[in-house]
């Protein structure tokens, strides 16, 4: 299991309603087909632990009501104890929170939070102890010669709810003992293990029912499938395109490279020139990718044997469909829609550096296309910044000691009632007609004929816990680095490929050194001779391209051209 896994499922009982609900909310809506994958994250697993933090909830308030109900039957001084007791149990997340925000660092929670708790619910339950061994002996006929026994009729005559305050605390004693041990063990699981998870038969543990475990599960596998995906909403759940690093994009003509003249024979020869023969196109979609894919494989070797963090570097092909595709419904595989040419399908090839399990992945998506002897390269970075500082606290905040006698009695009271109440509560609603999904969803939708719109915006778990900007100077190098290490070697490896082709090469160094060294965009287009578009055409038209021109492909700096 990922570490973003562990601290949103411990964010699952530190945090807000509102935090559980929007997981839930996104997780089990029938829209999940758009969801993007994973990304390091199990969703199965926080989406178990939301459903159990809340269900503990609603179990803490009914402990303190029932605390509270039997405060009525008793004397004014018990009852006075159990009111106090029951505000604790409510107010858990207040004090929880407080402690946090007071104490900097886990090792002071530990120090201060924990044997001061330890110390106040000693006193408290001895206290609460001493009433009930008080009204017990004074209910049986006993007397006290220390206290004074006009209290003793008057709490011999509540016995009943004597009784309740004995049995109450009672139960939730054992429930609390065997609920620590589960909850330790839990915990372990969650440090811990590679996949939290139960067997798929069984749902996630009963909570989750399977159907919705099942979808949760795809999520998870379509990090390692490749099929079509949405293509208004392209590159979601990858992050954030950051202002430093916009898609950029050119053009250029492919042209084959001249051979050299041959010696001149002498006079009255003739010197027959073979012209090239027209072998179709110079260069195909395939042929660019591969080279891509082959030279970052090589880069990812050495960096291997360097021990750098730019080993970690993997690289996916992905197909985007328009709305409607019959590809994006039936979610056949991409290479399958590739073989057959659809022009609809657009395919590019992305190259991470970091795994998603890492605080920070940059994914760079490449396309290439050509028309006849045009070559137009399209580049395009996301950003996966860090998990926030307050999901990074949840764990350490749970593990600092906040199990104590009091407060644990009953966080889990729901073990104590039988599962199957929930479990009967669901089954009245669907015997009722109540389905868990809208009733707008129609026959067809469910069948998967017809594909409701998805929002504008889609954002995968680990999107919505992570970072919305850089925090430091050393994240921005880090990404600095990486982008430009992939891009430069993008761009080596297609100059070797036009090497390699027997193309003229000068050309693309031109226009790479266009883009990096001088900052303007090239879409594509023809004006005024020259190869250019978007918000710089001005810029760029002024700026005219010499195909000539002498250039350093390791540098991307190009000479200037000698005065006439």
């Amino acid at each position: 299991m990922s570490r973003v896994t562990r601290f949103l499922c411990a964010a699952a009982y530190n945090h807000r309603e509102s935090f559980r609900a929007g997981i839930l909310q996104r997780l089990m809506l029938p829209t999940e087909r758009f969801l993007p994958p994973a990304y390091g994250v199990d969703p199965g697993a926080v989406a178990w632990h939301c459903v159990r933090a809340q269900r503990l909830d609603a179990a803490r308030e009914l402990a303190a009501l029932a605390v509270l109900a039997a405060a009525l039957w008793v004397e004014p001084v018990s009852a006075a104890f159990v009111v106090y007791v029951a505000t604790a149990l409510r107010l858990r997340s207040y004090w929880r929170q407080r402690l946090r925000l007071r104490v900097p660092k886990p090792s002071g929670v530990r120090q201060l939070a924990v044997p001061a708790l330890t110390v106040i619910a000693a006193l408290s339950l001895a206290v609460y102890v001493a009433l009930l061994v008080y009204a017990v002996w004074s209910g049986l006929g006993g007397r006290v010669p220390w206290l004074a026994a006009s209290s003793a009729p008057a709490v011999a005559a509540q016995a009943a709810g004597t009784w309740v305050l004995v049995g109450l605390p009672a139960g939730w004693g054992v429930v609390a003992a065997a609920e620590r041990r589960v909850r330790r063990r839990r915990w372990r699981e969650i440090r811990t293990a590679k996949r939290l998870g139960p067997p798929e038969t069984r749902g996630l543990w009963g909570v989750i029912e399977t159907s919705t475990a099942r979808g949760l599960r795809r999520l998870s596998q379509l990090e390692q499938v490749t099929h079509v995906e949405y293509a208004d909403d392209a590159f979601y759940g990858a992050g954030d395109e950051l202002e430093q690093f916009p898609p950029w994009s050119f053009a250029t003509q492919l042209r084959r490279r001249t051979p050299p003249a041959p010696p001149d024979v002498g006079a009255g020869h003739l010197r027959l020139v073979k012209p090239p023969e027209d072998s179709g196109p110079l260069l195909s979609h395939s042929d660019v990718i591969d080279a891509i894919r082959e030279g970052m494989q090589r880069f990812r070797a050495g960096e291997a044997r360097a021990g750098a963090r730019l080993q970690q570097l993997t690289m996916r092909d992905y197909v985007f469909a328009p709305q409607g595709h019959p590809a994006l419904i039936s979610k056949r595989p991409a290479g399958d829609v590739l073989a057959d040419e659809d022009e609809e399908a657009r395919h590019m090839l992305g190259i991470r550096v970091g795994s998603w399990e890492e605080d920070l992945s940059t994914t760079t998506f490449v396309r290439a296309t050509t028309h006849g002897d045009i070559l137009y390269l399209e580049v395009s970075v996301r950003v996966l910044l860090p998990v926030q500082n307050q999901y990074r606290w949840s764990i350490r905040t749970i593990d600092a000691g906040m199990l104590n006698a009091l407060r644990s009695i009953p966080s889990d009271i729901l073990l104590a009632v039988p599962r199957h109440t929930w479990q009967l509560a669901r089954r009245f609603r669907l015997m009722w007609g109540k389905e868990p999904e809208p009733a707008e969803r129609s026959a067809a939708q469910a069948e998967g004929w017809d594909v409701p719109a998805p929002p504008l915006h889609i954002n995968s778990l680990r999107e919505q816990v992570a970072q919305p900007s850089p925090q430091n100077l050393f994240q921005r190098l880090d990404i600095e680095r990486y982008v430009k290490a992939v891009e430069h070697r993008l761009i080596s490896s297609v100059q070797d490929l036009l090497e390699h082709k027997g193309l003229e090469s000068e050309e693309f160094s031109a226009r790479v050194s266009q883009v990096f060294n001088t900052g303007v965009i090239i879409n594509g287009g023809v004006q005024s001779g020259s190869i250019a578009g978007g918000h710089t055409v001005a810029q760029t038209n002024q700026t005219t391209v010499q195909p000539s021109t002498p250039s350093n492909p390791q540098t991307g700096t190009v000479s200037s051209p000698p005065p006439a």
